[in-house]
């Protein structure tokens, strides 16, 4: 098997344009932990364009670009940065390939959940590790081998699968409202697999997945 980079993605500068669709129809605070260049919130003022849009990021290089497209942006690790009553109230709060680098995850998830507002809603982006690719060559290679980007980045320090990831987003206190696979590199083909097996193999396929969660009250 090849040792070519799963997917491949400028984790600081990318336009998370795939979260469009998981949207709230209406956002008026907004906050990006690990708001990279600040991309994404450009997207989100064109969306909305009064909506008042929070960042952190954890680069000092990065927050000073992010400033552009952002109100407010805090520079420091999320795990032990201290956020003002400013940062609170949010009715959107995401969190796009950003809890698999942290020591301590879980502890950040209900972090977030206590600055979400009631009726609002946590977009997040969490790579799948069993995916047949990583299961293969770990089976018949015994290989791990860490790499630039994608589900073995050499910065994740956690990982997850379908069913602990929803474990950790329960025991944090929320509930999924929408939850998306991402397939990156199959061409089409595990959607007509999943289709034939029921879904039997579709967390095999899945490179990354994408969630809609809110507070379980």
């Amino acid at each position: 098997m090849s040792d070519k980079v799963d997917y491949c993605v400028d984790y600081y500068t990318n336009t998370r344009m795939d979260i469009v669709e998981l949207l709230p129809r209406v956002f008026n605070r907004v906050l990006e932990i690990g708001c990279g260049s600040g991309n994404t919130l450009k997207l989100l003022r064109s969306v909305q364009p009064k909506a008042k849009l929070y960042g952190i990021e954890i680069s000092e290089e990065m927050g000073v670009i992010a400033r552009a497209s952002a109100d407010e942006i805090l520079v420091g690790d999320i795990e032990h940065v201290v956020l003002g009553d400013d940062y609170s109230k949010f009715d959107l709060i995401l969190c796009l390939d950003v809890i698999e680098h942290l020591i301590n995850p879980w502890a950040l998830l209900v972090k977030a959940r206590e600055r979400l507002d009631d009726s609002g809603c946590l977009i997040a982006s969490i790579p799948n590790v069993r995916n047949y690719k990583i299961i293969g060559k770990l089976l018949f290679g015994g290989d791990w081998k860490y790499n630039n980007a994608g589900i073995l980045d050499r910065g994740h320090l956690r990982f997850f699968t379908k069913k602990t990831m929803l474990e950790a987003f329960e025991d944090a206190g929320y509930e999924v409202v929408t939850i998306k696979m991402k397939d990156l590199y199959s061409g089409g083909v595990s959607y007509y697999l999943n289709k034939i097996t029921l879904g039997l193999f579709e967390e095999l396929f899945a490179v990354q997945y994408l969630l809609k969660v809110r507070k379980k009250l």
